[in-house]
């Protein structure tokens, strides 16, 4: 298959809205640059883009569990959410079941190819220095799947001189967490190390909900010449999740905390993950050379009651992402060029007690480049474009299943080819210092995980024949610090994608259907009185077909995608008091329909709004906090499905009230 390029000239349109980076004043704005390997480059601007950047400060003060959960709050992101553990999914921009977000750690892609999940509980909090995030199409630097935003975390470095953290934490339903981070020099070796452990045990908030995580990461990093930086990571986690499965709606109302009795009472779900990265920084007045070579292992296995089934999926992944950055200044220009390749290879081997072993081997080589350049101190201009090869070769893939007793399963063997272009351009205007409006123009695209076309139980059929989804995205935005006190922004998009891959309820399988994802949102950030910041910001999605619908699909054209809230309102008032803060937040999102109830026929969900309560307090090298979730102690769903062929709907609770305090030493 060839995604093909489209003519960028006449492709851009300028709109208004205001945008700034979601940081407290007495935070310094993050520029986000759209840099796939930090190299430590200054750059001026960020790029032309929907940007936000989350801080150290702002991450250990949310007193989040997970990334999701944080940006859930900070970010505007929608999150799925069935009760296992920190095993959220993220989403954007109108994407429902299928999320359309990559999350790189440190530029390494963290979506599997299995069903593109992310394994939240191996990315601590502690060990993050700031989070990167890029709304909207971004596959130029960051590669298939960055169709709805990209999530870039950069974790801690080995700082200069002996740092120590001891952390722990108490709270609800027999929580427990405990954890350490060292960091220290070696300097006659001219050699950084840090040391990460944690571990956590929570009983959880419904029947069979109890989780256990442990989490350990060791970075050293070489420094044998000025120019020279040589670094290793190694990432060891294990987590166990129990799956308290869906309730009835009666059930969800009356005695949400209970598991299913069909499914939950003793299901869990264990992920294994182990990673090593190596990594080369070279570094000199010409360019700079940053290339990762990295190798991973994540294991599942699941017990599931409702098929009596007990399943695993063995995924490996190695890799290497290479990028060079060059200043280059041509005809009075200021250029800022990235010149990148990057090469994975994934294997995925999945069994289970109803089918024989599946495999999936793919192989990925793509090159991209993009450039920023400053044109006088009015314009700024981004370019970029990447092409990708991505081959996959399946075997035992599960295509249906006999109607004669005992039902065998079908099986074949077969291979996809894709290949992705992915251009992009963006303009950034500065009429005055503190005022720049922006507009960008790129293209986009997602392959399907092994989920998407292959069977995994008997209520499923599988879908060989789908195809990757291409998105062409326009974008217009305006940032503008008014004041040093207030910020405000605004942003608005359009896509038009080509074969969406979305679950056809009436055909128990995942298909390609043409969309139109539109939205806008729109915020503010404002400091008065020198001690208390004001933030608030609404953002709407909307997802409709636009095609006509494959043989025997359910869906209507011109329906709204389902599972896409009508609204998402965040706000945030923070008092700040000497030595510490005190912060309420409250969330609002609004109604929609379940997922995969494209015609409406389910139980809609209500708008609701959740509010949190966080106090931090430090005294000397000591910080304590105290948190209340939920403080209106709310019953509300994280999760809805709708069918899946029997025409019922399930719900999955969120948590309840939920206390949790805690405290961290610095020595």
């Amino acid at each position: 298959m060839k995604i093909s390029t489209v003519k960028l000239i006449g492709s851009l349109v300028i709109a208004t809205s205001l945008c700034t980076a979601n940081v407290s004043k007495n935070v310094m704005t993050l520029v986000v640059a759209g840099n796939r390997l930090d190299s430590g480059t200054q750059y001026l601007f960020s790029k032309a883009s929907n940007t936000q950047a989350i801080s150290q400060k702002e991450i250990n003060e949310s007193k989040k569990e997970s990334v999701p959960e944080l940006l859930s709050d900070s970010a505007g992101f929608n999150l799925d959410y069935m009760g296992i553990g920190n095993s959220y999914t993220l989403s954007s921009r109108g994407y429902s079941s299928k999320p359309g977000v990559v999350v790189l750690v440190d530029g390494i892609k963290q979506n599997d190819l299995n069903n593109d999940s992310v394994l939240w509980d191996s990315i601590p909090m502690e060990n993050i220095d700031r989070i990167e995030i890029i709304k909207g199409g971004n596959s130029v630097i960051y590669g298939a799947g960055a169709v709805g935003g990209v999530v870039n975390i950069i974790t801690k470095k080995p700082a200069n001189n002996i740092k120590s953290k001891l952390f722990i934490e108490s709270g609800d339903y027999n929580r427990f967490k405990k954890g350490l981070f060292v960091s220290f020099p070696i300097k006659a070796f001219s050699l950084g190390m840090s040391i990460y452990d944690s571990d956590i045990k929570d009983d959880g908030y419904r029947d069979n909900s109890g989780f256990i995580m442990d989490n350990k990461q060791v970075v050293a990093i070489f420094d044998p010449l000025s120019d020279l930086s040589v670094k290793y990571t190694y990432k060891d986690s294990y987590s166990k999740s129990f799956m308290p499965g869906p309730l009835t709606y009666a059930e969800f109302i009356n005695t949400p905390k209970m598991a299913d009795t069909g499914y939950g009472i003793n299901d869990f779900f264990v992920e294994k993950n182990k990673e090593n990265q190596y990594r080369v920084d070279y570094k000199n007045d010409l360019f700079n050379l940053t290339t990762t070579v990295y190798d991973k292992k994540r294991d599942q296995s699941s017990q599931n009651g409702t098929y009596a089934s007990f399943a695993t999926a063995d995924m490996k992944r190695t890799g290497l992402v290479s990028q060079v950055e060059a200043p280059l200044e041509l005809f009075g220009v200021k250029n800022n060029v990235i010149m990148g390749y990057e090469n994975s290879e994934d294997l995925i081997i999945n069994k289970g007690n109803w089918t024989n072993t599946a495999n999936l081997k793919a192989k990925t080589n793509s090159y991209f480049i993009s450039n920023q350049s400053n044109i006088g101190d009015l314009f700024v201009v981004d370019l970029g474009y990447r092409v990708d090869d991505i081959n996959y070769d399946y075997t035992n893939i599960v295509v249906g299943y006999s109607s004669v007793f005992p039902w065998p399963a079908i099986y074949k063997n077969g291979t996809k080819k894709f290949k992705g272009e992915s251009p992009a351009i963006g303009v950034t205007l500065f009429p005055f210092e503190p005022l720049n409006f922006y507009a960008n123009y790129n293209k986009s695209f997602k392959v399907m995980p092994l989920e998407d076309f292959a069977v995994f139980n008997p209520s499923y059929n599988a879908n060989s024949s789908i195809d990757a989804q291409i998105n062409d995205s326009l974008e217009a935005g305006m940032k503008w610090e008014i004041s040093d006190e207030l910020d405000i922004y605004a942003n608005t998009y359009i896509s038009n994608i080509k074969d969406e891959i979305l679950y056809n309820d009436n055909a128990y399988k995942n298909q390609n259907f043409d969309t139109v994802h539109t939205g806008y949102d729109l915020g503010f950030s404002y400091s008065m009185f020198n001690n208390w910041i004001i933030k608030a910001s609404y953002q709407q999605d909307n997802a409709k077909l636009k095609s006509s619908e494959p043989s025997g699909a359910t869906m209507v054209t011109d329906n709204a995608v389902p599972n896409i809230p009508a609204y998402i309102i965040n706000a945030s008032v923070e008092y700040l008091i000497e030595n510490g803060s005190i912060v309420l937040k409250a969330k609002n999102t609004g109604s929609y329909f379940p997922i995969n109830d494209f015609l409406g026929s389910g139980k809609q969900i209500g708008s609701y709004i959740v509010y949190d309560l966080v106090v931090n307090y430090k005294i000397n090298n000591l910080g304590l906090f105290f948190k209340i979730e939920n403080l209106t102690d709310l019953n509300y769903p994280l999760y809805s499905a709708y069918g899946v062929g029997s025409g019922n709907q399930t719900y999955y609770p969120a948590n309840g009230r939920t206390y949790r305090f805690g405290g961290e030493l610095d020595f």
